[in-house]
């Protein structure tokens, strides 16, 4: 009891929590390339990864080495909860986490972009 205690006292101590913009994106052709239900690192995304899976900013995967199957604490005005990384967006996005929404364009839309924390 006391070593699972201080193990996870460890383990808060060396979290670190950072500032993102945080978007949503669903497996439609428009939103991605030509094959929409596969993920950057080869995973077939389906319905059950609807807000349990991210696509993570290059920069955060490489400085803080987020890859594929990192688990995140995602925080903004409508979601909490962990979530998986299992995707990667475009060069041209920074300090930017996408949350998966399959095919569901609406909530995504209503998701919108919105200001959140990540921990790891």
């Amino acid at each position: 009891m006391r070593f699972t205690l201080l193990i996870l006292l460890l383990t808060s101590l060396h979290a670190t929590t950072l500032k993102v913009k945080v978007s949503a994106y669903t497996s439609h052709k428009n939103q991605t390339d030509k094959s929409p239900f596969i993920a950057a690192w080869g995973l077939k995304l389906k319905s059950k990864h609807k807000k349990a899976v991210v696509a993570i900013s290059r920069d955060l995967q490489k400085k803080y080495h987020l890859t594929n199957g990192s688990r995140i604490y995602l925080k903004t005005s409508n979601f909490k909860g962990y979530v998986i990384v299992r995707d990667k967006m475009h060069p041209r996005w920074r300090k930017k986490v996408d949350l998966y929404y399959y095919t569901d364009k609406k909530g995504a839309m209503k998701h919108g972009v919105r200001t959140g924390t990540i921990t790891f």
